[in-house]
């Protein structure tokens, strides 16, 4: 049976159909290409994010400056940089005889890895706290609050532990004693990422190593004190239970700003009161006053 010639046009691919489907497979072909691209980014940033610091070696212990002041530096993120905590604790201080220097290093955003870096960084970069370490004379005491933005980033207990840990130890062989303000209650629940990647970064990390858990604060401020206690003997800190200040963020929300992360005007007298008072009970019993 022979097949006519219109037959055999009228089965043959169009070649408009031809086009199509290449632009298709092209299409496809990118489409994987690019998603494979964006999980590679992906990941690299996560395990970026991740990385765990080695600790830094420096030979830089100083003596504190004159005995008649005492000198304070406070060293973390946002919640020195913003508000004036620095301002309240030298208030709280003169109002007991206690004559301050007193010095900030607050980068916002940052996570204890990155004040930790700040310490090592050049004088000249932006957040550089290098004259904490690096100064003609050591504080006496050193200030941090760290952790609200390791917490927000679901970034691990051992994370937070781990670089904290550094500052710390950083702090002590500097010759001025750290004081540790137990990770803050901020409105951790209520706060989520704008960032679509950090949005899907926070929600992975809160699965990996919190397992699905919300509220982490309790969990990282119990492996900071575990480490402390292994280590007191080292270590010359000061721990500020911030349970003085607030001890549950939604029965004292009149001490915070609206974005629920920050404290506002209130709650930093609150905090710069409770600071001030163990610096004291420090002092006081190294003979000063």
């Amino acid at each position: 049976m022979s097949t006519s010639p219109t037959e055999i046009l009228s089965s043959a691919p169009h070649p408009g159909e031809n086009k199509i489907k290449r632009a298709l497979r092209r299409l496809a072909i990118l489409a994987l290409c690019m998603l494979t691209i964006g999980l590679v980014s992906f990941a690299a940033f996560c395990i970026d994010a991740r990385g765990f610091l080695p600790e830094k070696q420096f030979n830089e212990r100083a003596h504190g400056a004159s005995p008649d002041v005492t000198s304070i530096a406070l060293l973390g993120d946002s919640w020195i940089a913003t508000g004036d905590l620095g301002g309240n604790i030298k208030h709280e201080m003169a109002n007991t005889g206690w004559v301050v220097d007193l010095v900030s290093f607050g980068e916002p955003g940052a996570r204890s890895k990155k004040i930790y870096q700040n310490l090592f960084a050049h004088q000249d970069r932006e957040f550089s706290s290098r004259p904490i370490l690096f100064g003609e004379e050591a504080y006496d005491f050193v200030v941090v609050v760290a952790g609200v933005n390791d917490a927000a980033g679901y970034m691990g207990a051992d994370f937070y532990v781990h670089h904290m840990a550094l500052i710390i130890d950083a702090i002590s062989k500097r010759g001025s004693t750290a004081v540790i303000v137990e990770l803050p209650e901020f409105g951790l629940e209520e706060t989520d990422s704008n960032n679509p990647v950090g949005f899907l970064r926070r929600r992975i990390f809160r699965l990996l190593f919190h397992d699905s858990r919300v509220d982490v604060i309790s969990q990282y401020r119990a492996a900071l004190e575990t480490w402390l206690e292994i280590h007191k003997a080292r270590e010359d800190y000061i721990l500020v239970d911030f349970d003085q200040v607030a001890d549950d963020y939604t029965k004292h929300t009149d001490l915070y700003k609206s974005d629920l992360v920050h404290l506002n005007e209130k709650g930093n007298v609150a905090l710069a009161r409770a600071i001030s008072a163990e610096i004291q009970m420090r002092l006081a019993d190294k003979g000063g006053s």
